[in-house]
């Protein structure tokens, strides 16, 4: 439940922090090999619930479209023939 309160602090929104939490528990999972012991596993817990709020929010990191293969790419530069 500590970690729902936590994305509940990053995101402002139940069911946004509901969804961070989730993605950070299978983060977890498929990481916990990865875990050194180096700081509690709380801590270790917490900052993985906010690299997924950071990614999952707006503002986050920059998402990308995938382009059609027939989509046509501006090139600036002058014609080379």
């Amino acid at each position: 439940m500590r970690h729902v309160h936590a994305g509940l602090r990053l995101t402002g929104n139940e069911e946004d922090a509901r969804d961070v939490v989730q993605d950070a528990y299978l983060r977890r999972t498929g990481g916990l090999r990865r875990f050194r012991g180096d700081a509690r596993f709380t801590t270790w817990m917490y900052r993985i619930t906010a690299n997924c709020a950071s990614t999952q929010m707006p503002g986050g990191p920059e998402t990308h479209e995938d382009l059609d293969d027939d989509y046509q790419i501006a090139d600036g530069r002058p014609d080379q023939t």
